[in-house]
């Protein structure tokens, strides 16, 4: 069994349709494009634990609330570490090209944790979590490949 990772975020959209009922659409972005959007937006992600993902929402001019987790070296990260610790066979990505440059080096830090490397690993993971760190790198979201 191996794990998928997607390299890519999706924006959703909820708006209201003429006849009053909801809408929700989506749009795909490269991990290297969110930061561009967020910051046209003024927004600032929040580390959301319960996902292990940054996570940031917003309402556009015209009312719609747009919603996004937000797929970086952090959320990445612990994906990857899942690897080890439940003995999956490894990991697949799709829509390779939509990674940030670090992208792959965070894999391959993680995936292969030694039960030692994984339990402190672990401890830095809750202080995160506790933390509610928001904020990826600035390496891990100013480019893409």
């Amino acid at each position: 069994m191996i794990t998928g990772i997607p390299f890519y975020t999706r924006i959703w959209y909820t708006g209201t349709a003429d006849d009053g009922s909801s809408v929700t659409t989506s749009e795909i972005l490269s991990m290297g494009s969110v930061k561009t959007t967020l910051e046209s937006w003024s927004v600032t992600p929040v580390w959301r634990a319960d996902t292990a993902q940054n996570y940031a929402e917003w309402t556009a001019n015209d009312g719609v609330l747009c919603r996004i987790w937000i797929e970086d070296g952090a959320s990445i990260a612990r994906k990857a570490q899942m690897v080890p610790k439940y003995k999956i066979g490894g990991i697949a990505a799709w829509v390779l090209g939509y990674e940030t440059n670090d992208i792959w080096q965070t894999i391959v830090d993680n995936r292969n944790l030694t039960e030692e490397g994984f339990a402190a690993q672990e401890v830095e993971n809750a202080a995160q979590d506790a933390a509610g760190m928001a904020i990826p790198a600035e390496s891990e979201v100013e480019t893409e490949s």
